[in-house]
C-alpha cells in the first residue's frame, strides 16, 4: 500500500512562499497591476464559476499584500 501524498500548502499557508510571491507582485509597475486587477475584476462576474473562483483567490491575494502598505484601498469601492 502506497503512502499517502502530504497535501501541498496553500502560498498563503507558507510563510517564505508568501514573501517571494508578495515581492514578485510588487515587482510589476503601477500600470501592469491595475491591467491585472481589471481583467480579474472581469472574471468576477463570469458565468463560470472555476473562472470566479480564481478571480476571487486573485483579488484576495492582491489586497493581502497591497492593503498593509496603503495600497489599493479602494479595493471594496471598485468592486461595489
Amino acid at each position: 500500500m502506497e503512502p499517502e501524498p502530504e497535501p501541498r500548502a496553500l502560498p498563503w499557508q507558507d510563510d517564505a512562499k508568501q514573501e517571494a510571491l508578495a515581492a514578485q507582485w510588487l515587482a510589476f509597475d503601477a500600470a501592469g497591476k491595475a491591467q491585472i486587477k481589471n481583467a480579474v475584476f472581469g472574471c468576477l462576474g463570469s458565468s463560470q464559476r472555476g473562472a470566479r473562483d480564481v478571480a476571487a483567490q486573485v483579488v484576495s491575494a492582491a489586497a493581502t499584500i497591497e492593503l498593509p502598505r496603503g495600497e489599493w484601498l479602494d479595493v471594496i469601492q471598485v468592486r461595489v
